[in-house]
């Protein structure tokens, strides 16, 4: 059974001012515990990475450029832009179409909603939410989901984590895991029939650890074509960070 790692170590510190440096953020605020210092890292190198393709602003709640980043410190909704609260949450505002949060609680198809510890979502739907009177979960389209872990490297994180990732994809996202449907009329070839709205489909969902991930762990993801990536490591700079952000 994995374990939680210890307090945050000060070259964890170093490597999230380091990444947020890149981007033009002063030191950002976060969390201590809960993995919230390693939420904050691949958050903040995340944006650094898509700076590389991109143009990326730290933005505040109200849509306005900041370079005083508030990382979320927990499951959160989408803020009202007209919020006078002085601790909400702010995100990086990729291109002119997209934007990386952190902590953001999705709607399911139940009527649920689900934390993604980093997602990326469309700006028109988010600033369609902000413009609202209070706080609500997202709802719209969205690119990629990861649910972070940080856990003891040297042991195996439990397989639970990789089911709870599967359940939450199914109730956002259940189109992607429904294949072409094949249709055959009587006295006519069989045809192919694709669903005809890629775009909910098309979210990535990936499971990032730094403790190990057991063969029939990395084998159940896969199945469903979530990805998988263990024994992370936070640094300046991360093969892994790459590969998450690579298909934006």
């Amino acid at each position: 059974m994995a374990s939680k790692t210890k307090p945050v170590p000060q070259t964890t510190i170093n490597a999230i001012n380091g990444a947020a440096a890149k981007v033009a953020v002063l030191a950002p605020t976060f969390a201590a515990g809960d993995g919230k210092a390693f939420e904050a890292w691949v958050l903040m190198e995340s944006a650094a990475e898509l700076s590389t393709k991109h143009k990326v602003e730290a933005r505040d709640h109200k849509g306005n450029k900041t370079t005083t980043f508030r990382v979320c410190g927990g499951p959160s909704y989408l803020p009202s832009k007209h919020s006078t609260a002085a601790d909400e949450p702010c995100h990086f505002l990729i291109g002119a179409h997209l934007e990386l949060h952190s902590s953001l609680r999705h709607v399911g198809r139940s009527g649920d909603s689900h934390e993604l510890d980093i997602s990326i979502i469309c700006t028109h739907d988010a600033d369609r939410h902000r413009s609202g009177p209070g706080a609500v979960p997202y709802s719209g389209e969205a690119f990629l989901g990861v649910e972070l872990k940080e856990y003891d490297a040297a042991r195996s994180l439990p397989k639970t984590y990789a089911r709870a990732l599967l359940g939450i994809a199914f109730d956002i996202t259940p189109i992607r895991f429904i294949g072409p449907i094949e249709v055959t009329l009587k006295g006519l070839n069989t045809s192919v029939w694709h669903w005809p709205y890629p775009w909910d489909s098309s979210m990535e969902y990936v499971l990032m650890t730094t403790a190990d991930l057991t063969g029939p762990t990395v084998q159940l993801l896969g199945h469903y074509s979530i990805a998988s990536h263990k024994h992370v490591v936070v640094s300046s700079s991360s093969p892994e960070i790459t590969a998450l952000v690579s298909g934006v």
